[in-house]
């Protein structure tokens, strides 16, 4: 028994710490996955030449080359490219719809050719079948008992008997049809002399009210020139008084939003905005820019202005860019190097800074606060 117990105790020992082993595996499993998510910087690099003609290239990966988007222009073309792990997804997409297309295309022209074949195979199956049947009809093996059975004498009775009551059915109709006929002859023409005199009446009273519609027409007419001023006048300050709650409500709708715009808790969140959005663009400036650029305009007092304004970005570009200038001719061309990186941990330190500020909050309550209104 002890050797029983210690066996079933060192078996849920070994479960437990196979158990153990799995959720720390996961646990580390996880983690890594997060400091690749958020420390694994994004990096982006380009290139671009013009000299009459744009040509520019650019690509950004991402850990360690699993996600890369590239894309080029050149000869006024543009190309791009996805890739997960070296495999190109927007070919795989475009080979899929044309295998799905080609499918398609298959299936209907099958379905064409299934149906041509059965418009011409049914008619030649069924017209045998009817034709055996019209002539195994008459001679079936009742009829023929039937008619050995009966003697010539009673044959010749039953024909006479039935062709007697088949002709005086005939007739019964014909003189059926023959009384429909008149009746509704009759009524025909009596229909058509009411239809004649409503006609007439009609006539005659539209001729009257052609008269005094005449006459009610032309007072009408000088009335309405008399009261056209009136109406005139009336529509626009009809049309005044509209324009004026339009205004109306136009300028309160402008002064809630500058109420709204000059509270603090909205230049607080501007403020934050802001101040995140310069940290965001110190970290996505980029590490290397070299380049050189050629310009001219063609006249020197165009071209020293210009290169007064590049001497004055000088601190934004920095001495990686050269700028050349041509007092002689008008001509621009110049090359482009850019590379940087950009880490997801610092945009999700600005979305969790945004979210979490007082600031947002009492900003979203006043924007719903301001729709309610509006």
């Amino acid at each position: 028994m002890r050797i029983v117990l210690s066996a079933v105790g060192a078996f849920l020992l070994k479960m437990l710490g196979a158990a153990l082993f799995l959720v720390v595996f996961l646990f580390l499993f996880v983690i890594v996955v997060l400091c690749l998510f958020l420390f694994c910087p994004i990096r982006y690099k380009g290139e671009a030449e013009y000299d009459g003609n744009l040509t520019a290239k650019g690509k950004v990966t991402w850990l360690f080359s699993f996600l890369s988007v590239s894309f080029s222009y050149q000869k006024g073309e543009a190309d791009s490219k996805i890739k997960v792990l070296g495999f190109d997804v927007l070919k795989f997409l475009e080979k899929r719809q044309k295998n799905d297309t080609g499918h398609e295309k298959r299936g209907s022209k099958a379905k064409r050719k299934r149906k041509n074949n059965k418009g011409k195979a049914g008619p030649l199956k069924n017209e045998p079948d009817l034709q055996i049947s019209q002539i195994e009809e008459p001679f079936s093996e009742d009829t023929i008992s039937e008619k050995t059975a009966m003697p010539d004498l009673e044959i010749s009775e039953v024909l006479e008997k039935e062709t007697d009551q088949t002709d005086l059915e005939v007739c019964q109709i014909q003189e059926e049809k023959d009384k429909q006929i008149g009746l509704k002859g009759s009524e025909e023409w009596e229909k058509e002399k009411a239809e004649q005199t409503d006609l007439k009446v009609s006539e005659k009273q539209e001729k009257k009210e052609a008269e005094k519609s005449g006459l009610n027409r032309f007072f009408h007419r000088i009335k309405e020139w008399f009261l056209l001023p009136g109406k005139k006048i009336k529509g626009f300050f009809r049309a005044l008084r509209r324009v004026i709650k339009n205004v109306k409500s136009k300028v309160e709708w402008l002064s809630q939003l500058k109420v709204f715009w000059k509270s603090e808790n909205t230049q607080g969140m501007v403020c934050i905005f802001k101040d995140n959005v310069l940290h965001l663009l110190r970290k996505i400036k980029p590490k290397v820019l070299r380049g050189t650029i050629f310009f001219g305009t063609g006249d020197p007092c165009m071209t020293g202005q210009i290169l007064g304004v590049a001497a004055v970005l000088y601190a934004v570009y920095g001495k990686g860019i050269q700028v050349v200038p041509d007092f002689e001719e008008a001509r621009l061309e110049g090359e482009l190097y850019v590379r940087g990186r950009l880490s997801m941990i610092t945009l999700v330190l600005i979305v969790i800074k945004i979210f979490r500020s007082n600031e947002w909050k009492q900003f979203k309550y006043d924007f719903d606060q301001l729709k309610e209104a509006l």
